[in-house]
Parts: C-alpha cells; sequence; structure tokens
C-alpha cells in the first residue's frame, strides 16, 4: 500500500505586535495509508506532536514504510 506523510508546522504570528507568538508555534507528523484494492480508501490515520518521533518510527515501521522519495518542500 502507499503511503502518505507529512510534517505540518503552524506559526503564529501577531502583526500588531510585530512578533511571532511564543507558544503558538506547532508541529504534527500525519500519515495514512492509502489502499487501492479499495477505491484508494485512507487507513490507519496517525497525528502525533513532531517531538513524538518514537510513535511515528513505530507506525511507519508497523505498516512497512519504505520512503522512495522526499517532496524536499522546506
Amino acid at each position: 500500500m502507499e503511503t502518505v506523510t507529512a510534517r505540518i508546522r503552524i506559526r503564529m504570528k501577531n502583526e500588531d505586535l510585530g512578533r511571532y507568538g511564543g507558544d503558538s508555534d506547532d508541529c504534527w507528523h500525519v500519515g495514512y495509508l492509502i489502499d487501492s484494492e479499495f477505491n484508494s480508501r485512507p487507513r490507519e490515520p496517525f497525528a502525533e506532536p513532531c517531538d513524538e518521533t518514537a510513535k511515528l518510527n513505530d507506525w511507519q515501521a508497523r505498516n512497512g514504510f519504505e520512503t522512495r522519495w522526499d517532496l524536499g518542500v522546506q
């Protein structure tokens, strides 16, 4: 099965104060499997904070994840 994973970082800024918010910097690892046999049905959803890398690694290992390319978006 194909797998989609992403690291999503949300950084809030306050234009009135001219600075970025301290506690509003948020980062998440998200992912799911694409079950092409059943109309590309998403399976095994995953969402954990970025500092929980062990949970991401466990999810990837449990689902036989192998990376084949890197989108390279920073």
